[in-house]
């Protein structure tokens, strides 16, 4: 698969096995006066975890390490010009 950045639009387009995707990457929207958005309800959800002592199931700790080594590694990627192994 590949990734590619373009900050006109989405932000995030990815490719894989299942097709061509383009997530919620839009973070601090405003809807009627409102903050609304995947950031949002991602803090809320933690915040309501960390409150009541439940340990995250959406994404677990573990997910959001592996989703951060990735998200470095696409960084390194750029930065260097070359493909990154994330093996």
């Amino acid at each position: 698969g590949y990734v590619v950045v373009d900050a006109s639009e989405q932000g995030l387009f990815l490719c894989d096995e299942t097709g061509y995707h383009t997530p919620d990457t839009t973070l601090i929207p405003m809807v009627r006066s409102e903050l609304v958005g995947s950031l949002r309800q991602e803090i809320e959800y933690f915040v309501r975890c960390a409150r009541s002592g439940t340990e995250p199931t959406v994404i677990t700790p573990r997910e959001s390490r592996e989703a951060l080594r990735v998200a470095l590694a696409c960084e390194r990627s750029m930065s260097e010009g070359a493909p990154m192994e994330l093996g």
